[in-house]
């Protein structure tokens, strides 16, 4: 059969070769459906293959989290696994009992010897293929003596039925599919949240009324920290009044294309006919703004809830100054002023950094930002900005002009929310808390502007074996240097005259003092007014955790850059130059 968009084929094979045929499709279809789940984030712990057209259990667990579980057991009906976590460990048992009710009997003897061979606490999970009471099915027919045998199976394991909600069947056609699934969440005690902070929702945008909303509730007189809290306000009105909730507006249209559909079904109604083709557009476009509200619920858990050990996490989101240990540690002490002359920015880098910023390069630094980035304290994503350019645009661009032009911008625009997500299943110290901190949109346009600007300066000041973050250099080339010096200091002729040592900067960006950043900065030759927008930056952002939904008091940092800021990489660099310069100057200084 060929259709529009796919084709199907079908044909029967007799004879040996059609086993070695199925026995083929079987290999490509289970090599398939296991790289889909991996592409997903998903492992095997364990794999029951089917049998035939039915049966089969995957068993799966995330990527990141597949050493919490260990196989205890397996049946061709049910897969059993433990579950551990830093304070304590259970079962579960994932089950698919055979719709032929005298192999599902198997089944039910089975899981009663296992209850003997169990000690944890024990949960089992699945498809029964059977019902307790005739109310428990829809259709079909209801059989008392198989609902005794399960009622039996239930009552010598001591199982205890667990609350649900949603709906009442799992199995009953529905539009997309006739299954629908049933999900056990396992989150202990209940953890009461706070008012959810104010997030914006690009499902807005598709929305005809909402530019509009933006433009009455966006005054250009105003300062740039008043304009997003009414924006806010609106919004909050709009979506209740307006919009509406997307799920559910998703599940009324679909409850109405099944009644127009059974309707049709009795009576020929012109206007019926007429609501059947329109109410499938209107479908249409609800999963559209469906699909992007969990797109961007998505690239916020990434940001959230991503790899414990990726890149990200080590160079864009971990949380510098506020950690506890930089607080209470003692400030190192600066290097001399003038002891060690440093490189000199040029004049004509000079004043390039403290030109009047252009629009081109403003809409530069916003345009290359993420537009799904995790929200700032504001709720506000870059995709906000780049929507409503036309309403929002000329009130950033003077806050960001000004802040160039007097070296110092609105406190609250530097404002720092910090969400603390746990390394481990029961944290007990704040070393075992990720702390991902969310900057405001517009303070990262001003730093951003910043860093296009301190790019094109950098290898004038910074020397060749500094890679990192600097244009037309790699941080391989360091390995490769490192090798060439090693395989230098090891020939035997100069093996006794040298010495290769190692500095470990931990925690180094928490670590970084301000008043030796500022100094740095000013040996580096950086025009003042460019040296007081710097610290500004560094210094004037408050702190607020979030905590089980709720803003806890603000504090302030004493020292630290913060990695999520695009400016703090490049300071990082300039310290790291002006403390190699001085070693090495002390070492060519010292005595041989």
């Amino acid at each position: 059969m060929v259709g529009k968009d796919c084709t199907i084929f079908s044909w029967n094979i007799r004879g040996a070769a059609s086993r070695e045929v199925k026995q083929y499709l079987r290999d490509l279809l289970f090599d398939t459906m296991r790289k889909y789940w991996e592409s997903l984030g998903f492992l095997p712990v364990h794999i029951v293959e089917a049998q035939g057209h039915s049966g089969g259990l995957w068993c799966l667990a995330s990527s990141h989290c597949i050493s919490c579980y260990s196989l205890v057991e397996a049946f061709d009906q049910a897969v059993t696994v433990e579950v551990r976590s830093a304070t304590l460990s259970w079962v579960g048992t994932d089950v698919y009992a055979s719709p032929v009710p005298s192999s599902r009997e198997l089944c039910w003897h089975y899981l009663v010897g296992l209850r003997q061979r169990i000690s944890q606490p024990w949960m089992i999970v699945g498809d029964f293929n059977d019902s307790l009471l005739s109310s428990d099915q829809r259709g079909g027919v209801f059989s008392q003596t198989r609902a005794n045998l399960f009622a039996g199976m239930i009552h010598d394991c001591s199982f205890i039925p667990l609350h649900t909600i949603g709906l009442r069947f799992s199995w009953v056609r529905r539009f997309h599919s006739d299954h629908s699934p049933v999900l056990v969440r396992c989150g202990g005690r209940h953890v009461f949240r706070g008012a959810r902070p104010f997030r914006f929702e690009a499902a807005w945008l598709s929305h005809s009324e909402y530019e509009q909303v933006v433009a009455s509730a966006w005054v250009p007189q105003e300062n740039l920290t008043a304009n997003p809290r009414t924006v806010q306000e609106h919004s909050l009105v709009f979506n209740r009044e307006v919009f509406g909730d997307i799920l559910r507006r998703k599940h009324t249209l679909e409850a109405r294309i099944r009644g127009v559909q059974l309707r049709l079904d009795k009576v020929d109604s012109a206007s019926l006919s007429l609501l059947h083709d329109q109410l499938p557009v209107e479908l249409h476009h609800t999963l559209a703004q469906e699909e992007l509200l969990w797109f961007q619920k998505s690239r916020e858990q990434e940001a959230m809830f991503g790899g414990r050990n990726t890149r990200y996490f080590h160079t864009k989101i971990s949380f510098g100054g506020g950690a506890t240990k930089s607080y209470l540690s003692p400030s190192p002490l600066p290097l001399e002023e003038g002891r060690y002359p440093c490189p000199m920015l040029s004049q004509a880098h000079g004043l390039q950094i403290v030109a009047e910023v252009t629009p081109q390069e403003f809409w530069e630094a916003v345009s290359t930002m993420g537009s799904f980035k995790a929200p700032s304290p504001d709720g506000f994503q870059p995709i906000f900005f780049k929507s409503f350019w036309h309403i929002v645009g000329d009130s950033a661009y003077k806050v960001v002009r000004e802040a160039f032009a007097t070296g110092s911008f609105d406190g609250a625009i530097s404002e720092t929310l910090v969400a603390l997500i746990p390394k481990v299943d029961v944290p007990t110290y704040f070393r075992e808390l990720r702390p991902i901190s969310l900057c405001n949109v517009m303070y990262k346009i001003i730093t951003k502007v910043l860093v296009l600007r301190l790019r094109t300066c950098l290898q004038e000041i910074v020397g060749p074996l500094q890679s990192s973050f600097i244009p037309e250099r790699g941080t391989s080339d360091n390995a490769i240097i490192l090798q060439e010096v090693a395989h230098f200091m090891m020939s035997k002729k100069r093996r006794s005259r040298n010495v290769l040592f190692k500095l470990d900067l931990e925690k180094a960006y928490d670590q970084v003092s301000w008043s030796f950043l500022r100094s740095t900065l000013v040996e580096f030759g950086f025009p003042l007014s460019t040296v007081d927008l710097i610290m500004h930056c560094a210094t004037s952002s408050s702190v607020t955790l979030l905590w089980n939904g709720n803003r806890l008091p603000a504090f302030s940092a004493t020292r630290g850059l913060r990695q999520g800021d695009p400016l703090s990489p490049y300071l990082f660099v300039l310290c790291l130059k002006r403390l190699a310069h001085s070693l090495m100057l002390e070492e060519n200084n010292s005595p041989t």
